[in-house]
């Protein structure tokens, strides 16, 4: 099933979520990982599986919106800043596992060759949807990544699976929207 609200146009938050999770899936580092990852990203209408996927025996990785604080910048203008809860999960007990998927995604992000490129697709994107409608409907600063919380076998919080090793952080996408 299809985005069920389509008269409603994709708001800054929306194409900043779906421009990460596309920049993620398209990684050839993280593409190359074997076995194949499972992603649970809650876009495209993609079917939430049943029981938790860390219990596939594959890799994954839940990526999800989460609720930051707004603050308002000027009289019609917000900081607004998107974040996401990233869940890193590998099968088996061996922390580097996790450590090393959490640096592939690390290194999409932010590959260390000055470029900026997500960022800068993003802001255009943002800059195109504004010239589309006729009006700003956001601006990118910058992206953040904390850095992970690894806990498995005996450590692991209520309601997660014994058995794999998960890296728990977050992304945060600093932005500013209209009021």
């Amino acid at each position: 099933m299809a985005k069920l609200l389509t008269t409603l146009p994709d708001s800054a938050r929306t194409i900043v979520y779906s421009m990460i999770i596309a920049h993620l899936k398209a990684d050839p580092l993280l593409a190359s990982v074997t076995p194949k990852i499972q992603w649970q990203t809650f876009i495209d209408d993609a079917p939430v599986a049943q029981t938790p996927i860390q219990n596939s025996g594959y890799p994954c990785i839940e990526i999800t919106p989460l609720p930051l604080p707004a603050t308002q910048e000027a009289q019609v203008l917000q900081n607004s800043p998107l974040g996401f809860r990233l869940i890193v999960t590998t099968p088996g007990n061996d922390s580097r596992d996790a450590l090393n998927l959490w640096g592939a995604i690390e290194q999409s992000l932010f590959p260390g060759d000055g470029s900026k490129t997500l960022s800068n697709n993003i802001r255009a994107s943002l800059a195109v949807a504004g010239t589309q409608r006729g009006r700003n409907i956001g601006s990118l600063q910058t992206i953040l990544l904390s850095q992970p919380a690894v806990w498995g076998g005996a450590t692991v919080p209520q309601g997660a699976i014994p058995n794999c090793i998960t890296a728990d952080g977050y992304i945060t996408a600093i932005m500013t929207v209209p009021k």
